[in-house]
């Protein structure tokens, strides 16, 4: 008679990794591959951000001059002078438009479904950073189409806000029910001990949080491209000022710099440059004093007041971009999430890798029966 057992085998064959460190990230997105075989492709994601993102340069720390209101008016759009023309913008009043609306939500759930196709431990290290980066402000994106139109993003960025929806589960990734602080504190935190250098990847949609950037992160050059984004925040008004004040952004991720100022400001003295450096090392205690709730919209993409049209360049560039020039690249966008996540992120080459690794991947963490054959039915199989 055979007796028969199932040996389960753990999740490890020779080129994944796993850490201890990754006990509270959900165990379908534990460990990586330690020679980056695949490479996933954004060109939808670079197309829509090319699309509607402006790129204002480095800070020069100056204050902004003040906004007179609108003939047949008396209001004035609130801005704060300090912060206002830091920071690359969005064009958000493209979400007037239903059919980037819908684009956009597209690529999301594109980005979502992808682990369904692609097992994140797979990836490299640095692959899978650039693909929750991209998850994440995608879902920000998202999220703020949804709510959209917004001016101020205090009341959905405070925890004690009515409005907050961080903690809220608005995607489901492999199975998986996942908020934005989730993956920001419980995934990227973990993978990565707290390195924070990955915050400067994450957008708030708001000027005083780390800018979005023009092109989706891909793991070549993403500690690169984040240490030029922290380099960037730290030397503006946004992240830094005078007799220690420091941006409430700091305040919110503390728990990154293990709840310390003193390892924060070590983090800050890293990579700041000019008078301000004195300013900060010279500080008996940080003040989380820089704030700026209002949503990072190009100039002119505000709320409007009085006046029977905008007439300032920025609004002119506003009415091209949303009815213009933008619908011609979210046609090339509507084919490309049309796709399978796996045809739309990979090469055909990179596609024959994954069918490989994949196969190899569900042996890792199934199971194998093992029977004990009789005498004469080892000896058969032997002649055979």
């Amino acid at each position: 008679m055979k007796n028969a057992c199932c040996l389960c085998f753990a999740f490890l064959f020779i080129s994944l990794l796993s850490y201890a460190g990754e006990a509270g990230v959900p165990e379908v997105f534990r460990g990586h591959a330690k020679d980056n075989k695949l490479y996933l492709q954004y060109d939808d994601l670079d197309t829509f951000l090319k699309t509607f993102v402006s790129v204002t340069g480095w800070s020069e720390r100056q204050k902004a001059e003040n906004i007179d209101s609108r003939v047949g008016t008396r209001l004035k759009v609130r801005i704060n002078p300090m912060t206002v023309l830091e920071g690359n913008k969005f064009y958000f009043t493209a979400f007037d438009n239903e059919q980037v609306v819908s684009t956009l939500a597209d690529m999301q759930a594109s980005l979502m479904s992808l682990p369904d196709d692609i097992p994140l431990p797979l990836l490299s290290a640095d692959e899978q950073l650039a693909y929750w980066l991209n998850l994440y402000n995608f879902t920000m994106l998202n999220e703020i189409a949804k709510r959209y139109p917004v001016y101020s993003m205090s009341r959905y960025l405070n925890p004690d806000e009515d409005k907050y929806f961080l903690d809220d589960k608005v995607m489901t990734v492999a199975g998986i029910p996942l908020s934005l602080n989730d993956i920001k504190d419980k995934i990227l935190k973990e993978k990565y001990d707290s390195n924070p250098l990955i915050l400067y990847g994450l957008f708030q949609g708001n000027i005083g949080g780390p800018g979005i950037q023009k092109r989706a992160f891909r793991s070549r050059g993403i500690w690169r491209t984040l240490k030029k984004s922290a380099t960037e925040f730290i030397n503006s008004n946004r992240g830094t000022y005078y007799d220690g004040k420091v941006s409430v952004f700091y305040e919110r991720n503390l728990n990154w710099f293990n709840n310390d100022e003193t390892a924060l400001k070590a983090h800050i003295l890293m990579y700041l440059g000019g008078e301000m450096t004195e300013e900060i090392d010279k500080a008996e205690s940080l003040d989380f004093a820089m704030k700026d709730w209002q949503l990072a919209s190009v100039m002119g993409d505000q709320r409007s007041y009085g006046g029977s049209g905008a007439t300032n360049s920025a609004a002119m560039l506003d009415s091209v971009v949303v009815s213009g020039s933008a619908l011609v690249p979210t046609h090339m966008m509507e084919e490309w999430v049309s796709k399978t996540p796996a045809s739309t992120r990979l090469s055909p080459s990179q596609l024959a890798v994954l069918d490989d690794l994949r196969t190899r991947f569900a042996v890792a963490r199934g199971s194998v029966s093992v029977t004990d054959l009789s005498e004469e039915e080892a000896k058969s199989d032997k002649d055979q």
